[in-house]
């Protein structure tokens, strides 16, 4: 299996704008991005179709619009950032990755027990 694919900041705000609504237009995508940042709808639309070169989405014509769809898994792409950040800040160790989220991370009981269902799940999988 390849290396997953790793797209740029804004390739990947827009793929989870992607992933979290599905297939938009480019200026739908533009509204979607909640960064803050003031971007002209040339810009994502350039991005798009750098992206749509690289793989990483497709299009289809829908009157005089294009509708953009991820072609990336979400899983997939973002478990190559985890596991690359795992191994560059963590050494490989996943607790070690947990404790640095936990004491940078506003982590509230909801929160803690949402950690602690997850790792009952992982628990349970790999039974």
């Amino acid at each position: 299996m390849s290396a997953a694919p790793t797209p740029s900041d804004l390739e990947l705000k827009l793929l989870q704008a992607l992933w979290r609504a599905g297939p938009g237009t480019a200026r739908e995508l533009l509204e979607a991005l909640d960064d803050g940042k003031a971007r002209a709808y040339t810009t994502v639309l350039t991005t798009l179709q750098i992206m749509e070169r690289k793989g990483f989405v497709s299009r289809t014509r829908q009157g005089q619009s294009d509708r953009w769809r991820a072609v990336l898994r979400e899983k997939r792409t973002v478990g190559g950032y985890w596991k690359q950040l795992l191994s560059r800040v963590a050494g490989g160790r996943p607790s070690v990755a947990v404790q640095h989220l936990l004491d940078v991370g506003k982590v509230d009981e909801t929160e803690l027990a949402e950690i602690e269902r997850v790792i009952r799940e992982y628990r349970e999988k790999r039974q």
